[in-house]
Order: C-alpha cells, then structure tokens, then sequence
C-alpha cells in the first residue's frame, strides 16, 4: 500500500445512564352508573383536564346526588429522572366487555392531560421529585338494548422518555 492510499479517524460513542422511567395507576377511569331508558342508547363524556361529565342521548347518571357512583377520569403516577421529558402512547379507543355476557360497549375520544406540562396533551416533564401526574378521560357508547351489569375496558398506556 502507498503512502496516502489510507485514512484513519477516531469517532466518539456517547451513553446517558437515566433513572428508570415507571407509571402506575392511581384511579381508573370511571364512567360511573348510569341509566339508560329502555330501547334508547347514549353517552358519557369524561374530560381528564377538568373532570367534567357530560351525557348525551338517553343516558344520565344514576346516583346524581352520590359520589360513590360518579364518572372520574382515570389517574396515573409517572416516575423517573427529574426534569425529562416523557411521551405518553395511548389507544384511540377499547372495548369495555360485560363482566358476564362479553357483550362490549366502545370506549372511544380516549385523551390524556398531564399536569407539568398544561396545554401538551401527550407529552409531560417530571417534576422536582421527578415525578408527573397524568389524567385520561373518554366517551363511553352505550347502545339501545345494552344487557345491564359491569362493564371493564383495558387502557394500554405506554410512557416512554422523550
């Protein structure tokens, strides 16, 4: 080989070593008990940024005067590294499946609202203590003829470091 016919560079690796990124849930998602009248349908309509509860159709709320029974957005803990960024994956809808007869009601409009970072709807910072709540509402279907008992959906919620 002649002079010249070689070249050699040395080029750099780079690693950053970050506390582990965790959610769990704190609340579930609640749509509460509802009434529909019989042979009609309608829906429910839970805000995670506010926690407002609509209801459209022929649907309403149960129990008005109880908590016990009342809608709420679902509530997560995220943990990690203080300061991050973090992205947050999450269906565009599930099935909430009867608990006895598998009949499934659609829960659709599923959004979230962290509470670090107001205004970005999926996409939070970890605060201080390197944490960050985020909150998850929808709008459950209920169709006309809907056999009546419990309903349970799974919310696939995937947070990731951004």
């Amino acid at each position: 080989m002649a002079d010249g016919d070689s070249s050699s560079v040395t080029g750099m690796a780079h690693a950053s070593v970050v506390e582990p990124l965790t959610v769990r849930q704190i609340d579930p998602l609640q749509f509460g008990t509802l009434a529909v009248r019989q042979g009609q349908s309608g829906a429910i309509k839970v805000d995670p940024a506010t926690g407002a509860v609509s209801y459209s159709g022929a649907l309403g709320n149960a129990c008005p005067s109880s908590s016990v029974c009342a809608a709420s957005p679902a509530l997560f803990l995220v943990s990690g590294e203080e300061g991050r960024t973090y992205r947050i994956e999450a269906p565009a809808s599930v099935t909430a499946f009867h608990t006895n007869t598998g009949t499934g009601l659609p829960v659709a409009d599923i959004t979230v609202a962290v509470e670090n970072a107001a205004g970005e709807a999926m996409r939070g910072v970890l605060g201080e203590m390197g944490q960050d709540r985020f909150r998850v509402g929808g709008t459950l279907q209920v169709a006309a003829g809907s056999p009546l008992g419990t309903y349970r959906a799974d919310l696939q919620m995937v947070v990731f470091y951004d």
